[in-house]
């Protein structure tokens, strides 16, 4: 019978948990463990592999959790229940549970990002092709781990297609942009996906990723510049609204899922994905996008100035983990 791993807490948004869930899922894969991913449930609804409200499972089988009774019955109320008051409450018993129980653990990793008094054993960074990490889940039956830096980017870019194979868009929103997409692709030769990050950034980290919308378009009018020998489109996806006609005579097609539109928010994740090309701010939303579609990115150092051609990230995320700037935000 296979140990099982429970996640229950750490990051942000969307992004931010497919950050989480697709470096387990690398893990997973490999050592052959069943997992439940508490803190990806209100995301569930945007995988086409798991059901909307319910526990996010993998490789998980039906009988797995039933010599814990209490474990199982905490697991069906959070299925129940989505207000964030109750959620953080069972969160915490599940943690006190598991660390009372011999077979099981409760781990905290880095607590400041985690949520506060949760019962369990403190430790660093989590690192899965550590020893130490390996012997802390072949440790018991159960782990409950809550934390934002549990990573292993290596074994993540090892086994980077069974990840996309296992992150398989909702099909609505799939087909959506894949009619969206196919469209643009009869008439265009390079599509460049355009992540404008704005509302959060003019906090984080100071404002220092932070552009105006003007200073997008600067950017975008170097790339129409650059690729002018192709029949180019620049394909906008943003988090506050926007007019086209400040894009003025650029090839700018705004994603179903911006701001002010029609669609789902994933609609412009999945959009971006299926671009040539990324241009990205050091933002999860805009990165992890490229990796999903396996594209290309073109940093954004320089408010100012259009980086070199050879200065693209082509291994997608993995580049911007090991840049100095990205690695800020991708870590």
């Amino acid at each position: 019978m296979k140990n099982i791993i429970i996640f229950t807490h750490g990051g942000g948004r969307f992004a931010n948990q497919l950050t989480n869930f697709a470096h387990f899922i690398a893990f997973i894969k490999q050592e052959n463990y069943s997992f439940i991913n508490i803190a990806f449930n209100n995301y569930s609804e945007l995988l086409d592999n798991y059901k909307k409200s319910d526990i996010v499972k993998y490789n998980l089988e039906d009988n797995e959790l039933n010599s814990f009774y209490f474990l199982k019955f905490l697991l069906k109320i959070l299925n129940f229940s989505k207000h964030r008051i109750y959620t953080k409450l069972i969160i915490r018993l599940l943690h006190f549970y598991t660390f009372s129980q011999p077979k099981a653990q409760s781990i905290r990793v880095n607590s400041s990002s985690t949520l506060k008094f949760l019962t369990g054993k403190e430790i660093g960074n989590v690192n899965f092709s550590d020893k130490s990490s390996m012997d802390l889940f072949a440790k018991k039956k159960i782990t409950i781990i809550a934390g934002w830096t549990i990573r292993d980017w290596y074994l993540l870019e090892k086994n980077s297609a069974i990840v996309r194979e296992n992150l398989i868009f909702n099909e609505k929103y799939q087909q959506i942009s894949n009619d969206f997409i196919n469209n643009i692709r009869k008439e265009k030769d390079i599509l460049i996906g355009v992540s404008i990050r704005q509302t959060d950034f003019k906090i984080y980290a100071n404002g220092k990723y932070y552009l105006t919308t003007e200073e997008y378009i600067n950017l975008m009018k170097k790339l129409n510049e650059r690729y002018a020998n192709k029949k180019l489109a620049l394909i906008v996806s943003s988090d506050e609204s926007k007019n086209i006609k400040d894009f003025g005579n650029l090839p700018v097609y705004f994603t179903t899922g911006i701001m002010g539109g029609s669609g789902h928010y994933i609609e412009s994740f999945i959009q971006l994905a299926m671009c040539d090309y990324v241009l990205t701010v050091p933002s999860t939303f805009g990165c992890w996008a490229s990796f999903m579609g396996n594209s290309k990115i073109i940093p954004v150092y320089d408010k100012n100035e259009l980086v070199a051609e050879n200065k693209y990230f082509n291994n997608n995320i993995f580049d911007c983990f090991t840049d100095n700037y990205y690695s800020e935000a991708i870590r």
